[in-house]
């Protein structure tokens, strides 16, 4: 046997400790319940958690393909259009792309108790993403802030979800990115709550802006998109009330966009608002769900960014563009472990903007968007649960053309 000298050993040696603590640190982990594991330093408490997590995905007419997530996540905004290459096509995959990890701290101090989040999932672009050999995607950063709670004063800065969200109204779907018109997004953002009482709290936030998409997989959805420069955060209020049986938060957003012509070099700014109410009711063994959204340049937070909100008219005038969607369904306990979920949303951006007398929008741009979704989840165990479901994606753009796609999906999630 051939002798290793004293650096390789040493070096061999140190690995082998490494890899006996992950080892024993993965062992720990899987004994561990479903929560987090939770632990202590110098005063600290920490908490290590996630899930790794299998995703297949069969899509039975009609299919996505490119994008952001290479059709991983779909909305009923990327539903193909009749008539197009992928309307009538079949789809197969498999991804552990949504597995996440998580980290998160508490401790007390001076000023009150300070907490942090950071965590990510799998989600993020990568050269080597490609299925015919790695499936190497990228981690990226879902949540990092930090919590500074003083009594019934808590300060948050960091990213997370946005205050203009409730999830606590969102019904439970497969697909991340959910039924079209409930807003989902995640930013930086410097937001004050102050805790009226228990379950009831209003919130203040700046929030990082950003204009949204101008162009989808069909082609630019702006006749002028221009170019957007960010002059004022986006502004939210936010007031939210819970007990064990119901849940209601009523919201409101203002927001400007910057909008200049690249050709002219002409520039123009105008306001837009969105304003949202939103509740759940828990009837026992059945929970409901329902979401009411309208507003003007709403955007992005009309749903993973489906319009831009804004853009300029041939005189180089902004205008916005008029949203509104609704979102519902409920949630049925079969057992202890098994639920039944159905949900449904629907959304559309006013076609003034498009066959108006100074049209903004594109015949490609979304007018409306619905989605159906139903799913059965099953906790085999604390720490592994099983779901199968599926969901029917409509879309409309201004033109009046249609599309349509159906998904299938079922997952094995376990927890740490």
């Amino acid at each position: 046997m051939k002798k290793l000298s004293l650096p390789v050993a040493l070096l061999w040696f140190h690995k082998s400790r490494m890899l006996f603590a992950m080892v024993l640190s993965v062992l720990v982990l899987m004994s561990e319940p479903a929560s987090a594991v939770d632990f202590d330093v110098n005063g600290t408490n920490v908490s290590l958690g996630g899930y790794a997590k299998l995703m297949m995905i069969y899509d039975s007419d009609g299919t996505v393909k490119g994008g952001p997530f290479t059709g991983d996540i779909v909305a009923a905004y990327n539903a193909p259009l009749d008539g197009t290459s992928l309307a009538d096509e079949k789809d197969f995959r498999m991804t552990a792309r949504e597995s996440r990890i998580f980290l998160k701290t508490k401790s007390k101090n001076e000023y009150g108790v300070l907490g942090t989040h950071i965590e990510g999932d799998f989600y993020g672009g990568s050269d080597y993403a490609t299925s015919t050999w790695s499936n190497s995607d990228a981690f990226r950063i879902r949540h990092a802030y930090g919590l500074l709670t003083r009594g019934d004063h808590v300060l948050l800065a960091g990213q997370t979800w946005s205050t203009f969200m409730d999830l606590a109204a969102g019904v439970p779907d497969m697909d991340i990115a959910g039924d079209p018109g409930f807003t989902f997004v995640r930013q930086a953002q410097l937001r004050y709550q102050y805790n009226l009482s228990p379950g009831s709290n209003i919130a203040l936030s700046v929030e990082n802006p950003d204009r949204g998409l101008t162009a989808t997989g069909d082609g630019p959805i702006f006749i002028n998109s221009g170019f957007s420069t960010e002059g004022m955060p986006d502004f939210i209020v936010k007031y939210f009330y819970a007990n064990q049986n119901l849940t209601a938060s009523p919201r409101f957003l203002v927001r400007r966009f910057d909008l200049k012509d690249e050709a002219t070099g002409e520039s123009d700014t105008a306001m837009g608002w969105a304003a949202a109410l939103s509740s759940s009711i828990n009837l026992g063994s059945i929970k409901l769900y329902a979401t009411f959204m309208y507003g003007d340049g709403i955007g992005r937070y009309g749903d993973l960014g489906n319009i831009g909100g804004a853009g300029l008219t041939s005189g180089n005038e902004v205008k916005t563009v008029v949203f509104m969607s609704a979102n519902g369904g409920f949630t049925l306990a079969l057992s202890d472990t098994i639920k039944w979920t159905v949900g449904s949303g629907w959304a559309e951006n006013d076609d003034d903007a498009y066959g108006g007398s100074d049209p903004i929008l594109t015949a490609n741009a979304t007018k409306t968007a619905i989605g159906y979704h139903t799913n059965i989840k099953f906790d085999v165990t604390p720490a592994f649960q099983w779901a199968i479901g599926m969901g029917s994606y409509e879309r409309e753009v201004m033109d009046g053309r249609k599309g349509n796609m159906i998904r299938w999906q079922s997952y094995f999630q376990y927890s740490i």
